[in-house]
């Protein structure tokens, strides 16, 4: 059974920032690729960077938050870094959606 622990916020706040920063840059690569379609740029843009990023900083908080259950076999640290990596990779692609769908740009 897991017990309490404190939480550092100081850890939270680089986990969330680095999920932050990797998902920013997930993002701009796909909105430059865009650039290829000859889609205009405008306002809208900032809407799927920031929405997308607050996801990344979620999963980075997300992946903080099971730290404990890391702890023990080789085997149970996989599936958990698997499962942390699918849920982040799952936050990214809903808030993706959600963004591009707000602006119109998913159809």
């Amino acid at each position: 059974m897991m017990t309490p622990r404190e939480i550092q916020t100081q850890t939270v706040g680089k986990r969330a920032g680095q999920g932050a920063l990797i998902a920013l840059g997930l993002v701009t690569i796909f909105i430059v690729q865009l650039q290829a379609m000859d889609v205009d740029y405008g306002a809208w843009v900032l809407l799927p960077l920031l929405t997308v990023s607050v996801g990344g900083a979620i999963g980075g908080i997300i992946y903080y938050l099971v730290e404990p259950a890391r702890q023990g076999s080789n085997g149970r640290k996989w599936l958990v870094n698997i499962s942390c990596a699918l849920v982040y990779c799952l936050i990214l692609w809903l808030s993706l959606i959600a963004a591009l769908s707000v602006t119109g740009h998913w159809d």
